[in-house]
């Protein structure tokens, strides 16, 4: 815990140097005018933004070969603002072995939430959080804790550009399909105003893909990111991370993990970009003699049409060296993809990932198959359609001690639902989500057979008009 702390007290000395240079930035750039209305806030955006078709977006700038997804785009950003609200989600689910529950339970989650876009001439301060508890009726539901937060800082100059980035959480269960198309996974006020945060790729987040690792769970990943420009057309970019994997009780595994990494990007035509990185992983578990680390080299690809498509392939050959067995190794292939696909009342989102994984929380290191997809769909001025789905298989690395597998544990997700607006500031929404899980795990508690659940979300959303700050 102790190394938690470290690391947090860290990302905080960081941020706020980080935060001295744009603050003398504000000092001289000319101040803006205050304005009161919502109205004018986001170019192209109206009192009704989220009931009417996306504003025009600036072109994405995300480094191919950095620690981010690539975008459809974002707004530009007329004023600083900040927004609150406050969201109520109940899930009724059936039986749940991981809290010996043998019936239907209910939980019901009270969540506030907060969203800040602060700009000034040559930065970008973007902060999303929600927090809250819940009360459920189940004996020994331990969720009664939740708190995500999201932060993106970003400093450019000519030739520079840097990010800091970091995504916290603390969750009852693992976030892979928590609450399946409901609001509960979302960070802020989502929506428009909620928007400026990429996502960190599924490498530089501590994978949780296994449900069968019990218990409330801290998650951090922190990224530093720099990346210099050669020219309009090249670029260099640095990556350092690190990830914690922390389980509050229970006897499910801590990880630690640090990511150094180095690319070279070249924009071949003003969509198309070509990308070569080598990516060195670090993974430990306190209080167990297995570490591993791993090294890949990929090739990488990417393709952008503002507003319409994003698309990031990865793929090259990896070596992963293991503490025990004493001096053993495994040559495998590594790869990724991310893509985001848009019409004017559909939106598609597409990820998959290939590569070594820190184990979820119940195993020292898996090699790791997991896609998922997202599908939203508006079909009416204030009624939208939502559904998702996702698979993960992790296999058995070499070197595991005290753990027997008959065969791959695969985890899967579908859910699907429908959200109402009932005006500018609240919405409505309620899904079915389904989880399933093969385990056949003998070890931490005998041998288990399969994981089944499904899950009724139901929800209301409400959050402030925004109230400017410059």
């Amino acid at each position: 815990m102790g190394s938690i702390v470290r690391c947090g007290l860290g990302i905080l000395i960081l941020l706020g140097a980080a935060a001295l240079p744009a603050k003398a930035q504000e000092d001289s750039a000319p101040p803006k005018p205050t304005v009161r209305g919502y109205s004018g806030l986001i170019t192209g955006a109206t009192q009704e933004q989220d009931l009417q078709p996306a504003p025009a977006l600036n072109p994405d700038r995300t480094s191919l070969t950095g620690a981010q997804e690539m975008t459809l785009g974002s707004p530009e950003l007329r004023h600083s603002y900040w927004v609150p609200g406050f969201r109520v989600q109940n899930n009724f689910a059936s039986h749940d072995p991981n809290i010996g529950n043998s019936g239907w339970y209910s939980a019901t989650y009270f969540l506030g939430d907060f969203s800040l876009r602060e700009s000034w001439s040559h930065s970008e301060l973007n902060i999303n959080y929600s927090g809250g508890g819940s009360v459920s009726s189940a004996r020994d539901f331990s969720g009664n804790a939740y708190q995500q937060v999201a932060i993106l800082h970003t400093l450019r100059w000519k030739r520079w550009q840097l990010r800091f980035l970091d995504q916290f959480s603390r969750l009852p269960e693992s976030p892979f399909g928590l609450g399946g198309v409901s609001s509960i996974s979302t960070v802020g006020v989502g929506g428009t105003l909620g928007e400026g945060l990429p996502g960190l790729q599924t490498n530089y987040v501590p994978n949780q893909s296994i449900f069968t690792a019990t218990g409330p769970r801290l998650s951090n990943g922190f990224v530093a990111q720099g990346e210099y420009f050669f020219s309009a057309r090249s670029s260099v970019t640095a990556v350092a991370s690190i990830g914690i994997l922390h389980f509050t009780r229970g006897n499910s595994i801590d990880t630690q993990d640090g990511i150094l990494s180095l690319g070279y990007n070249y924009q071949a035509t003003p969509r198309d970009t070509l990308g070569l990185v080598y990516r060195f992983t670090a993974y430990r578990y306190p209080g167990n003699p297995q570490a591993l680390d791993n090294q890949a080299a990929q090739v990488a690809y990417g393709r952008r049409i503002t507003g319409r498509l994003a698309i990031q392939l990865f793929a090259g050959p990896d070596l992963t060296t293991f503490r025990q067995p004493k001096d053993s190794s495994q040559i495998s292939v590594s790869a990724g993809a991310s893509a985001k696909y848009a019409l004017r009342r559909t939106e598609l989102r597409l990820t998959y990932n290939r590569g070594l994984s820190g184990g979820s929380g119940l195993l020292t290191g898996t090699t790791l198959d997991e896609i998922q997809a997202q599908l939203s769909h508006q079909i009416t001025r204030r009624w939208q359609t939502n559904t998702s789905g996702g698979y993960a298989r992790n296999h058995q690395t070499i070197g595991i001690a005290n753990i027997s597998l008959s065969q791959d544990i695969t985890s899967l997700f579908v859910s699907g639902g429908l959200s109402r607006a009932l005006d500018r500031t609240a919405s409505f929404s309620v899904n079915y989500t389904y989880q399933h899980q093969d385990h056949p795990l003998c070890g931490f508690t005998g041998c288990g057979t399969s994981y089944d659940q499904h899950q009724i979300w139901v929800g209301f959303d409400w959050r402030a008009r925004p109230f400017v700050l410059r």
